[in-house]
């Protein structure tokens, strides 16, 4: 079967990468033209809502990053995970931070082939036999572009985080669930397994501030819907286990938001961040 195609949400990769650059937590080298002239672009409306004291999409960006990261860096320092896997990786700079902090971590960075090759001209040289990027669709069940070929190249033995961040509001309900099943099947063929990522609920879509204008600016920017088809953190959690996923835990990032130096959490605050695990079969 052939995975339907995801290129349209590479506009946001080159956003977010100049986004995390501005604010002192990537390299230039992942800092592209297109990113800086997007950025400004959707500067106005950024300040707008800041002005207004709604939800801008530059504070929730570096909130749900920073407590991914944090959950990250949690999970390897307790032993839990020794290689990373981080999905729509985009021209994001979280494989090399985390290889710099953590040397011994394996870190895989897998995209569609078009971003791959663009991040490969930005940062191969930087690269080292710990740290790879990869061809993966993350809604193909099968084939060479698949997370279960990727399973088979990886060491066995070692225990595996996989990232999305930012990727599930580009698909329906359907499609989110079978990514979600995609990785927790992937995530059992290690002897642990843990999931992270951002996920924002149709609830706060609705009802913060700003939330709403914000998903007709994204939805605009990336040239297709937005998707929020979960309403609560028990319909959130319902559906990782749905998934496959035997235990699960829903972070909130303003609950981070002195220890992780999150600014403007009563804007970014009701970002949520899934941590779910599997246990190998």
């Amino acid at each position: 079967m052939t995975a339907p195609d995801t290129s349209r949400i590479s506009p946001t990769a080159h956003y977010t990468a100049y986004a995390w650059y501005r604010n002192g937590m990537s390299v230039p080298e992942l800092a592209t033209t297109k990113g800086r002239m997007l950025f400004h672009a959707l500067s106005p409306a950024n300040r707008l809502f800041s002005y207004a004291g709604k939800a801008d999409l530059e504070s929730m960006l570096l909130a749900r990053h920073r407590v991914i990261d944090h959950l990250l860096g949690c999970a390897i320092r307790s032993g839990e995970v020794q290689q990373v896997v981080e999905v729509a990786a985009g021209l994001s700079p979280r494989g090399l931070r985390i290889r710099r902090r953590f040397p011994n971590i394996s870190y895989v960075e897998a995209d569609l082939k078009d971003m791959i090759q663009t991040k490969r001209s930005c940062i191969g040289r930087m690269l080292d036999e710990r740290h790879s990027l990869v061809v993966v669709n993350a809604l193909a069940e099968s084939g060479v572009d698949s997370l279960a070929h990727l399973a088979t190249q990886l060491d066995p033995t070692k225990g595996t985080a996989v990232i999305t961040e930012g990727l599930l509001p580009y698909f329906d309900g359907a499609d989110g669930a079978q990514i979600w099943r995609n990785i927790s099947a992937f995530l059992r063929s290690f002897p642990s397994g843990v999931y992270l990522s951002d996920y924002l609920l149709k609830d706060d879509s609705m009802r913060v501030l700003g939330a709403r204008q914000l998903s007709s600016l994204v939805s605009w920017f990336v040239g297709g819907r937005t998707h929020f088809p979960l309403r609560d953190d028990r319909a959130l959690v319902a559906a990782l286990q749905g998934a496959g996923f035997e235990d699960s835990a829903i972070h909130i990032a303003g609950d981070y938001a002195r220890e992780l130096s999150i600014e403007r959490p009563q804007r970014s605050g009701y970002v949520r961040v899934i941590e779910a695990r599997t246990r190998s079969v």
